[in-house]
């Protein structure tokens, strides 16, 4: 009786311990306290995206594929060269989109956030500032009129 309640024992601290050990997981990270998210945004980033819009009535949706440059202007501003190519969708889609747009970027949340006349996009850095995810909206001509559409899920990494 003693072994039976020894073994049932261990195994109830083993499942316990494993569940403690696999919530840990989510409480690790790569970054350390204090460490600046933007710190490393200036440069090359390439990745796609996709934008979606009603046009003469049709709804379209085209997806894109871009390089951005980003160059630091001032402490966590940026300037941003984006062209992005068309990859797919409508043949209403425009087949380039070229952007310059000033930006800023949060150093403790890796908050980014990119506003012109051009485009809103808000998103968030991941992977220790090496890849960025972007929403909101950009202006695409369409049969020589500008249209505001919705920019979903652009993911862009660094190169």
């Amino acid at each position: 009786m003693r072994l039976k309640k020894f073994l049932v024992s261990v195994v109830l601290n083993l499942s316990l311990l494993s569940t403690v050990a696999n919530a840990d997981i989510f409480l690790h990270s790569d970054r350390l306290a204090g460490e600046d998210m933007c710190a490393g945004l200036a440069g090359l980033w390439k990745g796609n995206g996709s934008v979606s819009a009603k046009v003469l009535g049709i709804n379209i949706k085209c997806e894109y594929y871009g390089n951005a440059t980003v160059r630091e202007t001032g402490l966590h501003t940026y300037s941003t060269d984006v062209l992005f190519e068309l990859q797919s969708g409508s043949n209403l889609c425009p087949g380039k989109e070229a952007y310059t747009l000033p930006g800023t970027c949060d150093s403790n949340t890796g908050q980014i956030t990119m506003k012109s006349n051009e485009a809103d996009l808000t998103g968030h850095l991941e992977n220790n500032g090496k890849q960025a995810s972007l929403k909101g909206t950009v202006k695409i001509k369409v049969k020589n009129q500008t249209i505001t559409a919705n920019a979903n899920s652009v993911v862009l990494t660094k190169q």
